[in-house]
């Protein structure tokens, strides 16, 4: 029997360190306890949320009355077929990344430094300097919370977003391309250092807040508002890219929403702007 938790902190789990509790937390490691998980949560009719790497969620501090999933085990395993690489829907995306280039499999490099999960990353089409990680994504194997198991060859995407969000991703297959290997780790290595450059690296942060508008980035129009370095509480926008939010400390989720509800009226006032969220709010 898998073990499912009751009252789990979830800013333990959450890169910006924030987060009430779950009422119920599991961590299945294979199908069979995945469904079980899933008829859990039906007999008591809860509500489930699926934790990728926690990196892209905000979630608030009144917690998650539900049962929150962690998929851990065989749904992190990643495998090669030739040209293709199948990772499982709980594998951190920096493994899949560093596994392509170790074949020397090129199609995903751009995407180095994005943190947290392969079906995180799915879901929300995760992308960065012209790439997206749907380019290259052929086949998604998905379950629904009513346990149905599907096989989607043509998934929907859109900018950080997809027709996926109401599935729970098991696996996904990556069509790639034959590369250098030196190449790719030259290409990494760029990556890596424009994002330290540009992001406020290791500190914690959801990532990016907002989408950006059609033509125009959310962080420009951010810093053009004047609020870089704005906080409520412990929480402030990021002086290094205007459309993260940082922990300075110990940040609460009210904090958070306050800041960005600041964000989204100032912008509008001054540019007719209507920002949305690119973070999950949970």
């Amino acid at each position: 029997m898998m073990e499912i938790k009751e009252n789990i902190l979830l800013s333990l789990f959450t890169s910006i360190k924030i987060g009430g509790k779950a009422r119920y937390f599991c961590e299945p490691g294979n199908i069979d306890e995945l469904r079980e998980a899933l008829a859990f949560a039906r007999t008591k009719k809860l509500p489930i949320f699926i934790l990728g790497g926690g990196t892209n969620i905000i979630i608030k501090d009144s917690g998650f009355a539900g049962l929150v999933i962690k998929l851990s085990g065989s749904f992190r395993n990643i495998e090669r077929k030739e040209n293709m690489l199948s990772a499982g829907g709980g594998a951190l995306l920096s493994g899949l990344i560093n596994t392509s280039i170790s074949f020397g499999l090129s199609g995903l490099t751009n995407l180095s430094g994005i943190p947290g999960t392969v079906g995180g990353a799915i879901v929300g089409n995760a992308g960065a300097f012209s790439s997206q990680i749907s380019d290259c994504l052929i086949v998604v194997n998905a379950i629904t919370k009513d346990g149905e198991e599907q096989v989607i060859k043509e998934p929907k995407f859109l900018y950080r977003d997809s027709n996926l969000r109401d599935k729970i991703i098991l696996c996904g297959d990556f069509s790639l391309k034959p590369e250098a290997i030196w190449r790719m780790e030259e290409q990494r290595k760029q990556v890596l250092e424009k994002r330290s450059a540009t992001q406020p690296v290791g500190k914690k942060t959801a990532g990016c807040i907002f989408k950006n508008p059609v033509g125009v980035s959310a962080g420009e129009l951010i810093e053009k508002a004047g609020l870089a370095g704005f906080r409520v509480g412990e929480a402030i926008v990021s002086e290094k890219h205007k459309n993260f939010i940082e922990n300075m400390g110990n940040a609460r989720g009210v904090d958070v929403f306050s800041l960005i509800k600041i964000i989204k009226e100032k912008v509008h006032t001054l540019y007719n702007i209507n920002l949305s969220e690119e973070v999950i709010i949970v």
